[in-house]
Protein backbone atom coordinates (compact mmCIF):
# COMPACT_ATOMS: atom_id res chain seq x y z
CA UNK A 1 0.00 0.00 0.00
CA UNK A 2 1.58 3.42 -0.83
CA UNK A 3 1.35 6.15 1.23
CA UNK A 4 -0.95 8.25 0.08
CA UNK A 5 -3.09 5.65 0.68
CA UNK A 6 -2.86 5.13 3.67
CA UNK A 7 -3.12 8.60 4.79
CA UNK A 8 -6.27 8.29 3.45
CA UNK A 9 -7.25 5.83 5.65
CA UNK A 10 -5.89 7.46 8.59
CA UNK A 11 -8.01 10.59 7.32
CA UNK A 12 -11.16 8.10 7.76
CA UNK A 13 -9.57 7.33 11.64
CA UNK A 14 -9.29 10.76 12.31
CA UNK A 15 -13.09 11.35 11.35
CA UNK A 16 -14.08 8.22 13.53
CA UNK A 17 -12.00 9.97 16.41
CA UNK A 18 -13.23 13.06 16.10
CA UNK A 19 -17.04 12.79 15.52
CA UNK A 20 -17.95 9.17 17.20
CA UNK A 21 -15.30 8.47 19.78
CA UNK A 22 -15.99 9.25 23.58
CA UNK A 23 -14.90 8.47 27.07
CA UNK A 24 -18.25 7.56 28.05
CA UNK A 25 -20.77 4.91 26.65
CA UNK A 26 -23.04 6.87 24.69
CA UNK A 27 -25.48 4.36 23.50
CA UNK A 28 -25.69 0.39 23.14
CA UNK A 29 -24.60 0.44 19.92
CA UNK A 30 -21.07 2.02 21.58
CA UNK A 31 -18.31 -0.43 21.38
CA UNK A 32 -15.56 -0.71 24.34
CA UNK A 33 -12.35 -0.02 23.87
CA UNK A 34 -8.73 -0.58 25.76
CA UNK A 35 -5.61 -0.54 23.75
CA UNK A 36 -2.20 0.58 23.93
CA UNK A 37 -2.54 2.47 27.47
CA UNK A 38 -6.03 4.11 26.92
CA UNK A 39 -9.97 2.95 27.26
CA UNK A 40 -13.04 4.84 25.46
CA UNK A 41 -16.20 3.84 23.28
CA UNK A 42 -16.42 3.96 19.80
CA UNK A 43 -20.75 4.55 18.66
CA UNK A 44 -21.67 2.52 15.90
CA UNK A 45 -18.22 1.07 15.53
CA UNK A 46 -19.08 -1.77 12.99
CA UNK A 47 -20.95 0.55 10.70
CA UNK A 48 -17.70 2.89 10.44
CA UNK A 49 -15.10 0.15 10.70
CA UNK A 50 -16.57 -1.68 7.78
CA UNK A 51 -15.50 0.38 4.91
CA UNK A 52 -11.92 0.49 6.85
CA UNK A 53 -11.64 -2.50 7.20
CA UNK A 54 -12.31 -3.17 3.10
CA UNK A 55 -9.93 -0.84 2.04
CA UNK A 56 -7.40 -2.39 4.54
CA UNK A 57 -8.26 -5.73 2.54
CA UNK A 58 -7.86 -4.58 -0.24
CA UNK A 59 -5.11 -2.41 -0.75
CA UNK A 60 -2.61 -4.15 1.78
CA UNK A 61 -3.45 -7.61 -0.25
CA UNK A 62 -4.73 -8.98 3.10
CA UNK A 63 -7.02 -12.23 1.80
CA UNK A 64 -7.57 -15.30 4.19
CA UNK A 65 -4.20 -14.59 5.91
CA UNK A 66 -5.84 -12.26 8.10
CA UNK A 67 -9.27 -12.09 9.85
CA UNK A 68 -11.22 -9.12 9.93
CA UNK A 69 -11.29 -8.80 13.76
CA UNK A 70 -7.49 -8.25 13.34
CA UNK A 71 -7.85 -5.51 11.54
CA UNK A 72 -10.76 -4.58 13.46
CA UNK A 73 -8.22 -4.54 16.46
CA UNK A 74 -5.19 -2.63 14.42
CA UNK A 75 -8.09 -0.47 13.58
CA UNK A 76 -8.66 0.77 17.50
CA UNK A 77 -4.73 0.86 17.53
CA UNK A 78 -5.06 3.64 15.22
CA UNK A 79 -7.73 5.47 17.20
CA UNK A 80 -5.85 4.98 20.34
CA UNK A 81 -2.24 6.30 18.37
CA UNK A 82 -4.71 9.26 17.01
CA UNK A 83 -5.83 10.62 20.82
CA UNK A 84 -2.40 10.05 22.17
CA UNK A 85 -0.95 12.07 19.14
CA UNK A 86 -3.52 14.45 19.21
CA UNK A 87 -6.01 15.03 16.23
CA UNK A 88 -4.75 18.26 14.89
CA UNK A 89 -1.10 17.25 15.27
CA UNK A 90 -1.69 13.90 13.18
CA UNK A 91 -3.81 16.14 10.44
CA UNK A 92 -0.38 18.10 9.78
CA UNK A 93 1.67 14.98 10.31
CA UNK A 94 0.69 11.55 9.76
CA UNK A 95 3.58 9.91 11.19
CA UNK A 96 1.29 6.99 12.46
CA UNK A 97 1.21 5.70 8.54
CA UNK A 98 4.69 3.78 9.69
CA UNK A 99 1.60 1.62 11.84
CA UNK A 100 0.75 -0.35 9.00
CA UNK A 101 3.64 -1.84 8.12
CA UNK A 102 4.90 -2.60 11.77
CA UNK A 103 1.50 -4.67 12.11
CA UNK A 104 1.58 -6.46 8.50
CA UNK A 105 4.53 -7.81 8.44
CA UNK A 106 6.31 -11.29 7.65
CA UNK A 107 6.10 -13.44 10.85
CA UNK A 108 8.74 -15.48 11.53
CA UNK A 109 7.75 -18.91 13.57
CA UNK A 110 10.70 -21.38 15.04
CA UNK A 111 8.92 -24.53 16.50
CA UNK A 112 10.99 -26.50 18.47
CA UNK A 113 11.30 -30.06 17.11
CA UNK A 114 12.04 -33.29 19.10
CA UNK A 115 13.96 -36.82 17.52
CA UNK A 116 16.23 -34.89 15.27
CA UNK A 117 20.06 -33.89 15.57
CA UNK A 118 21.67 -31.41 13.14
CA UNK A 119 25.17 -32.12 11.88
CA UNK A 120 24.90 -29.58 9.21
CA UNK A 121 23.53 -25.72 10.31
CA UNK A 122 20.52 -25.94 8.32
CA UNK A 123 18.43 -28.26 5.53
CA UNK A 124 15.12 -26.94 3.42
CA UNK A 125 12.33 -29.60 3.46
CA UNK A 126 9.15 -28.06 1.39
CA UNK A 127 8.40 -24.77 3.02
CA UNK A 128 10.32 -25.57 6.21
CA UNK A 129 13.69 -24.72 7.42
CA UNK A 130 15.16 -27.53 9.81
CA UNK A 131 17.49 -25.13 11.62
CA UNK A 132 20.17 -25.55 14.49
CA UNK A 133 19.78 -22.74 17.21
CA UNK A 134 23.07 -21.71 17.75
CA UNK A 135 24.10 -19.02 20.40
CA UNK A 136 24.78 -16.54 16.98
CA UNK A 137 20.71 -17.28 15.75
CA UNK A 138 19.63 -16.50 19.43
CA UNK A 139 21.48 -13.85 20.66
CA UNK A 140 20.52 -12.18 17.45
CA UNK A 141 16.93 -13.00 18.58
CA UNK A 142 17.01 -11.91 21.86
CA UNK A 143 19.05 -8.54 21.23
CA UNK A 144 16.41 -7.20 19.02
CA UNK A 145 14.12 -8.37 21.76
CA UNK A 146 15.74 -6.95 24.48
CA UNK A 147 15.67 -3.21 22.56
CA UNK A 148 12.16 -3.80 21.74
CA UNK A 149 11.27 -4.14 25.16
CA UNK A 150 13.60 -1.04 26.44
CA UNK A 151 11.22 1.26 24.41
CA UNK A 152 7.88 -0.42 25.76
CA UNK A 153 6.22 2.54 27.38
CA UNK A 154 3.86 -0.32 29.14
CA UNK A 155 6.33 -1.95 31.42
CA UNK A 156 6.74 -0.59 34.95
CA UNK A 157 9.20 1.71 35.89
CA UNK A 158 10.03 0.21 38.79
CA UNK A 159 10.71 -3.47 37.66
CA UNK A 160 11.56 -2.86 33.64
CA UNK A 161 14.94 -4.47 33.53
CA UNK A 162 13.87 -7.47 35.56
CA UNK A 163 10.85 -8.21 33.73
CA UNK A 164 12.31 -7.83 30.46
CA UNK A 165 15.88 -9.91 31.51
CA UNK A 166 13.19 -12.47 32.86
CA UNK A 167 11.60 -12.58 29.07
CA UNK A 168 14.76 -12.75 27.30
CA UNK A 169 15.79 -15.78 29.32
CA UNK A 170 12.92 -17.71 28.45
CA UNK A 171 13.97 -17.18 24.51
CA UNK A 172 17.54 -18.20 25.61
CA UNK A 173 16.36 -21.91 25.82
CA UNK A 174 16.08 -22.23 22.71
CA UNK A 175 19.95 -22.30 22.21
CA UNK A 176 20.85 -25.95 21.16
CA UNK A 177 17.69 -27.12 19.86
CA UNK A 178 16.51 -28.12 16.59
CA UNK A 179 13.69 -25.84 15.01
CA UNK A 180 11.62 -25.63 12.27
CA UNK A 181 11.89 -21.97 10.74
CA UNK A 182 8.14 -20.78 8.87
CA UNK A 183 7.99 -17.43 7.49
CA UNK A 184 4.77 -15.86 6.39
CA UNK A 185 2.81 -12.63 5.56
CA UNK A 186 -0.23 -12.97 7.81
CA UNK A 187 -1.66 -13.01 11.54
CA UNK A 188 0.20 -14.29 14.03
CA UNK A 189 -2.39 -16.87 14.53
CA UNK A 190 -2.65 -18.26 11.34
CA UNK A 191 0.31 -17.90 10.91
CA UNK A 192 1.09 -20.35 13.58
CA UNK A 193 -1.34 -22.77 12.56
CA UNK A 194 -0.23 -22.96 8.95
CA UNK A 195 3.11 -23.73 10.45
CA UNK A 196 2.57 -26.32 12.43
CA UNK A 197 0.84 -27.85 9.28
CA UNK A 198 3.57 -27.35 6.83
CA UNK A 199 5.81 -28.71 9.43
CA UNK A 200 4.44 -31.75 9.73
CA UNK A 201 4.20 -32.27 6.29
CA UNK A 202 8.08 -31.49 6.17
CA UNK A 203 8.70 -33.76 9.32
CA UNK A 204 6.36 -36.65 7.21
CA UNK A 205 9.97 -37.03 4.38
CA UNK A 206 12.10 -36.94 7.81
CA UNK A 207 10.43 -39.84 8.50
CA UNK A 208 10.30 -41.46 5.84
CA UNK A 209 13.90 -40.79 5.00
CA UNK A 210 14.27 -42.49 8.66
CA UNK A 211 12.48 -45.40 7.42
CA UNK A 212 13.98 -46.03 4.22
CA UNK A 213 17.41 -45.26 6.10
CA UNK A 214 16.76 -48.68 8.13
CA UNK A 215 15.93 -46.35 11.28
CA UNK A 216 12.86 -48.03 12.64
CA UNK A 217 14.65 -50.64 15.07
CA UNK A 218 16.69 -47.84 16.30
CA UNK A 219 13.68 -46.27 17.67
CA UNK A 220 13.68 -42.70 16.28
CA UNK A 221 10.54 -40.89 16.19
CA UNK A 222 10.38 -37.43 14.78
CA UNK A 223 7.87 -34.57 16.05
CA UNK A 224 7.33 -31.37 17.53
CA UNK A 225 8.23 -30.89 21.07
CA UNK A 226 6.37 -31.61 23.90
CA UNK A 227 3.96 -33.77 21.53
CA UNK A 228 6.33 -37.22 22.63
CA UNK A 229 7.38 -37.61 26.10
CA UNK A 230 10.39 -39.00 26.51
CA UNK A 231 11.44 -40.38 30.45
CA UNK A 232 11.07 -43.20 32.53
CA UNK A 233 8.46 -45.49 33.06
CA UNK A 234 8.22 -46.98 36.80
CA UNK A 235 6.21 -50.51 37.53
CA UNK A 236 6.59 -52.31 40.61
CA UNK A 237 5.58 -56.01 40.84
CA UNK A 238 5.58 -58.80 43.03
CA UNK A 239 4.56 -62.52 43.87
CA UNK A 240 1.38 -62.71 46.19
CA UNK A 241 3.30 -64.66 48.47
CA UNK A 242 5.56 -61.84 48.57
CA UNK A 243 9.15 -63.91 48.02
CA UNK A 244 10.09 -62.34 45.22
CA UNK A 245 9.12 -58.48 43.96
CA UNK A 246 11.27 -55.71 41.72
CA UNK A 247 10.70 -52.06 40.79
CA UNK A 248 11.16 -52.36 36.43
CA UNK A 249 12.34 -48.79 35.19
CA UNK A 250 11.99 -48.94 31.71
CA UNK A 251 13.21 -45.31 29.10
CA UNK A 252 10.38 -45.05 27.17
CA UNK A 253 9.86 -42.38 24.10
CA UNK A 254 12.25 -41.90 21.28
CA UNK A 255 15.96 -43.33 21.92
CA UNK A 256 18.40 -42.25 19.25
CA UNK A 257 18.12 -38.60 17.46
CA UNK A 258 17.66 -38.61 13.31
CA UNK A 259 21.44 -37.18 12.16
CA UNK A 260 21.07 -34.57 9.49
CA UNK A 261 24.23 -34.78 8.06
CA UNK A 262 25.82 -34.99 4.43
CA UNK A 263 25.52 -38.66 4.19
CA UNK A 264 22.05 -38.80 5.64
CA UNK A 265 20.95 -35.85 2.88
CA UNK A 266 22.78 -38.31 -0.01
CA UNK A 267 20.29 -40.77 0.46
CA UNK A 268 17.96 -38.52 0.72
CA UNK A 269 18.66 -37.82 -2.68
CA UNK A 270 19.07 -41.21 -4.18
CA UNK A 271 15.53 -41.85 -2.75
CA UNK A 272 14.03 -38.51 -4.14
CA UNK A 273 12.93 -36.59 -0.57
CA UNK A 274 14.27 -33.41 -2.08
CA UNK A 275 11.37 -34.02 -5.46
CA UNK A 276 8.70 -34.10 -2.64
CA UNK A 277 10.62 -31.38 -1.01
CA UNK A 278 9.71 -29.28 -3.93
CA UNK A 279 6.12 -30.33 -4.53
CA UNK A 280 6.01 -29.31 -0.81
CA UNK A 281 6.97 -25.87 -1.59
CA UNK A 282 4.10 -25.49 -4.29
CA UNK A 283 0.96 -23.17 -3.49
CA UNK A 284 -1.96 -26.19 -2.90
CA UNK A 285 -3.88 -24.81 -5.78
CA UNK A 286 -1.14 -25.55 -8.08
CA UNK A 287 -0.90 -29.39 -7.01
CA UNK A 288 -1.75 -32.00 -9.29
CA UNK A 289 -4.39 -34.61 -7.88
CA UNK A 290 -1.25 -37.42 -8.87
CA UNK A 291 1.03 -35.05 -6.11
CA UNK A 292 -1.89 -35.30 -3.72
CA UNK A 293 -2.25 -39.13 -3.37
CA UNK A 294 1.37 -39.30 -3.68
CA UNK A 295 1.90 -36.79 -0.57
CA UNK A 296 -1.67 -38.29 1.10
CA UNK A 297 -0.01 -41.86 1.00
CA UNK A 298 3.51 -40.95 2.19
CA UNK A 299 2.02 -39.49 5.60
CA UNK A 300 0.00 -42.52 6.25
CA UNK A 301 3.75 -44.69 5.22
CA UNK A 302 5.85 -42.05 7.52
CA UNK A 303 3.51 -42.07 10.73
CA UNK A 304 3.58 -45.74 10.98
CA UNK A 305 6.47 -46.33 13.19
CA UNK A 306 5.03 -44.14 15.69
CA UNK A 307 2.03 -46.43 16.19
CA UNK A 308 2.04 -48.28 19.46
CA UNK A 309 0.16 -51.48 18.73
CA UNK A 310 1.44 -53.85 16.27
CA UNK A 311 -2.25 -53.75 14.42
CA UNK A 312 -2.46 -50.35 13.80
CA UNK A 313 1.29 -49.94 12.16
CA UNK A 314 -0.50 -53.30 9.73
CA UNK A 315 -3.69 -50.52 9.12
CA UNK A 316 -1.61 -47.08 9.04
CA UNK A 317 0.44 -49.39 5.99
CA UNK A 318 -2.68 -51.04 4.38
CA UNK A 319 -3.95 -47.49 4.24
CA UNK A 320 -1.18 -46.01 2.28
CA UNK A 321 -1.47 -48.90 -0.16
CA UNK A 322 -4.90 -48.36 -0.59
CA UNK A 323 -4.08 -44.34 -1.07
CA UNK A 324 -2.21 -45.01 -3.89
CA UNK A 325 -3.76 -48.27 -5.54
CA UNK A 326 -7.51 -48.31 -4.81
CA UNK A 327 -8.97 -48.92 -8.18
CA UNK A 328 -11.63 -46.38 -10.23
CA UNK A 329 -15.20 -46.65 -8.52
CA UNK A 330 -17.23 -48.73 -10.10
CA UNK A 331 -14.73 -50.79 -11.61
CA UNK A 332 -16.34 -54.06 -9.92
CA UNK A 333 -12.77 -55.96 -9.59
CA UNK A 334 -12.20 -56.44 -5.98
CA UNK A 335 -9.63 -54.09 -4.52
CA UNK A 336 -7.26 -56.83 -3.06
CA UNK A 337 -7.03 -57.96 -6.42
CA UNK A 338 -6.45 -54.75 -7.89
CA UNK A 339 -3.90 -53.47 -5.44
CA UNK A 340 -1.77 -57.05 -5.65
CA UNK A 341 -1.40 -56.29 -9.55
CA UNK A 342 -0.50 -53.02 -9.45
CA UNK A 343 2.02 -52.82 -7.13
CA UNK A 344 3.03 -56.05 -8.52
CA UNK A 345 3.95 -54.54 -12.16
CA UNK A 346 5.31 -51.59 -10.59
CA UNK A 347 8.05 -53.31 -7.59
CA UNK A 348 8.86 -56.75 -9.74
CA UNK A 349 10.53 -57.75 -13.42
CA UNK A 350 9.08 -60.91 -14.91
CA UNK A 351 5.66 -63.25 -15.00
CA UNK A 352 6.74 -65.30 -12.17
CA UNK A 353 8.15 -62.84 -9.66
CA UNK A 354 5.12 -60.49 -10.09
CA UNK A 355 2.89 -63.71 -9.63
CA UNK A 356 4.62 -64.30 -6.19
CA UNK A 357 4.63 -60.86 -5.20
CA UNK A 358 0.69 -60.65 -6.31
CA UNK A 359 0.16 -63.66 -3.85
CA UNK A 360 1.87 -62.36 -1.18
CA UNK A 361 0.21 -59.30 -1.57
CA UNK A 362 -3.57 -61.07 -1.50
CA UNK A 363 -2.47 -62.74 2.00
CA UNK A 364 -1.00 -59.57 3.69
CA UNK A 365 -4.41 -58.09 2.60
CA UNK A 366 -6.25 -60.83 4.30
CA UNK A 367 -4.96 -59.74 7.83
CA UNK A 368 -5.97 -56.28 6.80
CA UNK A 369 -9.40 -57.49 6.55
CA UNK A 370 -8.61 -59.65 9.98
CA UNK A 371 -7.75 -56.54 11.95
CA UNK A 372 -10.70 -54.56 10.43
CA UNK A 373 -13.30 -57.06 11.43
CA UNK A 374 -12.36 -58.21 14.47
CA UNK A 375 -10.58 -61.82 13.81
CA UNK A 376 -8.11 -63.34 15.99
CA UNK A 377 -7.12 -66.04 13.54
CA UNK A 378 -5.16 -64.13 11.08
CA UNK A 379 -3.36 -61.63 12.90
CA UNK A 380 0.09 -59.90 11.63
CA UNK A 381 3.34 -60.46 12.53
CA UNK A 382 6.86 -58.33 12.87
CA UNK A 383 7.57 -60.15 9.46
CA UNK A 384 4.09 -58.76 7.85
CA UNK A 385 5.26 -55.46 8.75
CA UNK A 386 8.84 -55.81 7.53
CA UNK A 387 7.56 -57.25 4.14
CA UNK A 388 4.64 -54.96 4.12
CA UNK A 389 7.16 -52.23 4.62
CA UNK A 390 9.70 -53.00 2.00
CA UNK A 391 6.86 -53.58 -0.76
CA UNK A 392 5.61 -49.90 0.07
CA UNK A 393 9.41 -48.34 -0.08
CA UNK A 394 10.02 -49.80 -3.05
CA UNK A 395 6.59 -48.33 -4.88
CA UNK A 396 7.05 -45.22 -3.05
CA UNK A 397 10.54 -44.57 -4.67
CA UNK A 398 8.75 -45.69 -8.33
CA UNK A 399 6.29 -43.21 -7.16
CA UNK A 400 8.46 -40.28 -6.81
CA UNK A 401 10.57 -40.74 -9.57
CA UNK A 402 7.83 -40.85 -12.21
CA UNK A 403 5.70 -38.19 -10.26
CA UNK A 404 6.19 -35.95 -13.28
CA UNK A 405 4.40 -38.61 -15.85
CA UNK A 406 1.06 -38.64 -14.30
CA UNK A 407 -1.31 -35.84 -13.66
CA UNK A 408 -3.93 -37.93 -11.62
CA UNK A 409 -4.30 -40.83 -9.82
CA UNK A 410 -6.30 -42.40 -12.78
CA UNK A 411 -3.59 -41.89 -14.80
CA UNK A 412 -1.19 -44.26 -12.79
CA UNK A 413 -3.54 -46.57 -12.74
CA UNK A 414 -4.59 -46.68 -16.80
CA UNK A 415 -0.51 -47.19 -16.81
CA UNK A 416 -0.93 -50.15 -14.73
CA UNK A 417 -3.71 -51.44 -16.86
CA UNK A 418 -2.14 -51.14 -20.14
CA UNK A 419 1.16 -52.83 -18.59
CA UNK A 420 -1.09 -56.11 -18.27
CA UNK A 421 -1.53 -56.47 -21.85
CA UNK A 422 1.93 -55.54 -22.75
CA UNK A 423 3.20 -59.00 -23.82
CA UNK A 424 1.61 -60.89 -26.78
CA UNK A 425 1.24 -64.40 -27.10
CA UNK A 426 4.11 -66.27 -29.15
CA UNK A 427 3.01 -68.71 -31.55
Amino acid sequence: MDDKTKIEIINKIINISEDYVSLFRESHSSKFVRTKGLCFYVKNANYHYNPVVGDIFRHMGLKKNFSSDYVRDFIDELISDTLKEGVENVKDNPLIIDTFDDVFHEVTVYIPLSGIRMIKEELKIGKIIIKKMTDEIVNEITNNLYLLLRGNPYFSPNDKEKGIQSIVNRYNTFKGKVCAEFKMFGEESIVLKVAKEECENSLDLLRLSSIYLQHKNHNINITLEGELARGYQNTLFFKSNFKYYKLSNELKGHIVDFNISDSEIKYMKEFGIFILSKILEKPDRELTDFERTLLMGVHWFANFPSQKEIENQYLSLMVSLEIFLTPKAGSGEPISNYIAEGASIINEIGIDNRKKLKSKIKDLYKKRSSIVHGSMNNIPTEKDIVTLKNILLTLIWWMIQNSHRFDNKDDLLDFIEDHKFACDILT
